[in-house]
């Protein structure tokens, strides 16, 4: 829902036109009106002539005369050289369509536009009025043509109907006999002329000046910032209101001139106030430009109104408003700055008075002032200073000429004076318009000094020029946007004798403008001077393979638009690059590619060498665990085999320690019954006999010692030549 109706839009807008700035009767409208009044240099107004009968009424020509310098001055700048503005790529993938859209917005301006008249008035309106302006929009056009078709069959008829651009206008029918071909006999047919209106509707980008009275500025904006209101006030006739589809029947019209209108062209028409009636009656239409949050969703938007009177008729949002503005010496914080106009006029106020005040001192050094004695004289022959004429008097005496003194070096020192506060007010110089035979006549001058004040002159017109570039940047930008976003069809062009066609919808999302004046080294004669002595060198670097004709095609192209030729591809096409050779994209391109194969041929390689690695690892590790495992089973077979001799040889040494322990209580019993058998006393009478040798029982615990030592004994671990145990010993 909209947030404003349309009745407090137009009292909103009506407010803003009310008090902006270069509305009528308001203080910039009145300077501007001055300042075309003594461009004009006309006897009138500030500058009339004295009430006083034959005084001079000569004016001082400084405001034109610095105007129409400066002029050709800037014209030459822009004009002479078309590839000036140039479009730059805002990413590297937009960068090979940058050249085409240079030559088409290029094309589109100069060509479709009538650019050199465009700049023209645009500047000149600057250097008069303060500020110049322009218009970027997008107009769509309608052309009829009538066309007549004889003859034409009903489905003939029909299938030409279909189309929507085409409209009849007249039809007749008629009969007509043909030969059918079955019966072999003429047969009547119905045959139709017909006469239609096609319209073919086309669009283009259209580039205007606007009168600077016909423009309003917001009262608080600032040259170069942005501010909120903006409108074209102008009129209209009702016949182009109708034929728009507006609907004028509760609307006044409005037949209203503004001063400056009435100043501009007072010397065609002067029919002021003209009363046209009909379809030419005019009507006030305001096309106003305005931010206001209209959606009511927090953010100002940029609304197009546009009212007839003050009946609000449609309104629309849009991007940006579609004006451009050139000022040739700004003001800090202000919109409205200075102009050259502004400069000379106080000058030329002088220069006026100086030089009415010697050409009356002049007619009255040749017609002098004449005494005479009261009717003694015939004052109808003294008033007619016929030559040879005859001045009747009674008395020689009656005529007394009364003397006029001449002009002393006191009044010429003045009038120089005044020229060279003139100078040194707009920057305009002697030095400016030429030659001057007096600055070469100072021997302490020379040639090159009358160089040095000739560029210290034109310093003020390149530092215009440069105000101007950044206008001239603004204007192809808005061009690049108005294309972009109206024109929907891709259109034929030729560029460099070749036709291509061109699709500007997505150019304002993928380039940017630059506006190139080429003042950074001089004037473009010293630049293509320059130049001249710039090739030998390129020639030698080209001669001795060190670069390529890339740089040296291109320093003569340059020197070619600083010499002021049209069409620089006539004398040196674009050089083309060398077959073998690839372009620095694909260079850019091919070492980025093997960048990136050398580091995927890189990572599989270390891939590869990480999978083998692992893949070593892994088996030393396997081995190492069979090693490991084969060790334990030796050392397990080797410890199971100690573990059996072990157990032999205590299986052994208890079977030696059991058969020891038989024998020895063998012997225990045997010495028992022995040491029994000693101890009885002797039977019938046998006498007892002493044992012979050591006792058994001494045998026998002896031999338990033997035994005790030899199981206390440590034992040894008998191994074989590849160290392993082979016995216990």
């Amino acid at each position: 829902m909209a947030k404003y109706s349309s009745e407090e839009l137009s009292a909103i807008l009506s407010k803003e036109l009310r008090q902006a700035l270069g509305s009528p009767g308001s203080e910039i409208a009145q300077l501007r009106l001055r300042n075309l009044q003594f461009f004009k240099s006309a006897a009138e107004g500030e500058l009339a002539a004295p009430e006083i009968t034959d005084r001079s009424s000569i004016v001082a020509t400084d405001v034109a005369d610095t105007v129409e310098w400066m002029l050709p001055s800037l014209m030459r700048i822009f004009a002479t050289s078309k590839e000036s503005m140039n479009c730059t790529a805002k990413k590297p993938q937009y960068a090979p369509g940058a050249k085409m859209a240079s030559e088409y917005l290029r094309w589109l301006f100069w060509k479709k536009n009538r650019g050199f008249h465009t700049l023209y008035q645009w500047f000149k309106d600057a250097l008069i009025q303060k500020v110049g302006f322009l218009k970027v929009s997008w107009e769509e056009i309608e052309e009829d043509a009538e066309e007549s078709y004889q003859g034409l069959t009903a489905e003939q008829v029909s299938e030409l109907l279909s189309d929507d651009d085409v409209k009849p206008i007249a039809q007749q029918s008629r009969q007509i006999l043909v030969h059918d071909e079955m019966s072999e006999q003429p047969m009547p047919l119905e045959v139709f002329d017909i006469t239609v209106k096609r319209v073919e509707k086309t669009g283009k980008c259209v580039v205007k000046p606007c009168p600077p009275e016909e423009v309003r500025i917001h009262p608080r904006a600032r040259y170069g910032e942005n501010f909120p209101f903006v409108a074209h006030v102008f009129y209209k006739s009702k016949q182009d209101l109708e034929a728009d589809g507006y609907d004028l029947s509760n609307v006044g019209s409005d037949q209203g001139w503004s001063m400056e209108q009435i100043e501009r062209v007072s010397t065609q028409t002067p029919w002021f106030y003209d009363q046209s009636d009909g379809e030419m009656q005019q009507y006030r239409v305001s096309e106003c430009y305005i931010r206001l949050d209209q959606d009511e969703d927090g953010i100002a938007e940029w609304l197009k109104v546009f009212m007839i009177g003050e009946t609000v008729m449609e309104w629309e949002k849009v991007d940006d408003h579609p004006f451009v503005f050139f000022c040739p010496a700004p003001m800090p914080h202000t919109f409205f700055g200075q102009c050259p106009a502004d400069w000379a006029i106080e000058p030329q106020r002088l220069r006026t008075s100086l030089l009415r005040s010697m050409l009356d001192n002049v007619y009255l050094s040749v017609n002098q002032r004449t005494g005479v004695v009261e009717g003694q004289v015939n004052l109808d022959d003294l008033l007619n200073s016929r030559p040879g004429g005859i001045v009747r008097m009674t008395n020689p005496n009656a005529l007394v000429p009364i003397g006029q003194g001449g002009l002393d070096s006191s009044a010429w020192n003045m009038v120089e004076w005044a020229e060279q506060w003139r100078e040194t007010r707009t920057g305009f110089t002697r030095q400016s318009n030429g030659l001057n035979p007096d600055a070469l006549a100072d021997s302490n001058v020379g040639s090159m000094g009358v160089h040095v004040m000739a560029e210290r002159a034109d310093q003020r017109i390149e530092l215009m020029a440069r105000m101007a570039a950044e206008a001239v940047e603004t204007l192809f930008r808005k061009m690049l946007r108005c294309v972009s976003m109206y024109q929907n069809i891709p259109e034929m062009m030729e560029v460099s004798g070749e036709w291509a066609e061109i699709d500007p919808r997505d150019w304002h999302k993928q380039f940017d403008i630059d506006v190139n004046v080429g003042l950074g080294a001089g004037g473009k004669d010293k630049q293509a001077a320059i130049l001249a002595q710039l090739l030998p060198v390129q020639k030698e670097f080209v001669m001795a393979g060190a670069v390529d004709m890339a740089g040296p095609v291109q320093a003569a192209r340059d020197m070619v638009s600083f010499m002021g030729l049209p069409d620089s591809d006539k004398y040196f096409p674009p050089a083309q690059p060398k077959p073998q050779g690839p372009s620095p994209e694909e260079i850019k391109a091919q070492a980025t590619m093997a960048v990136e194969q050398f580091k995927a041929q890189l990572k599989a390689q270390s891939d590869h060498e990480n999978a083998m690695l692992s893949a070593q690892v892994e088996q030393a590790k396997q081995e190492a665990q069979q090693a490991q495992q084969q060790a334990q089973q030796e050392l397990d077979a080797q410890k199971k085999v100690f573990e059996q001799q072990l157990a032999q040889v205590e299986a052994d040494k208890a079977r030696e320690f059991e058969a020891w322990k038989a024998q020895l209580e063998s012997n225990t019993r045997l010495a028992v019954a022995q040491i029994t058998a000693d101890s009885k006393p002797a039977a019938e009478g046998e006498a007892t006999t002493e044992p012979e040798g050591p006792s058994e029982i001494a045998q026998a615990v002896a031999m338990l010692s033997q035994v005790v030592e030899r199981l206390s004994q440590p034992r040894t671990v008998i191994r074989g030549p590849d160290n392993r145990i082979i016995g216990v010993q």
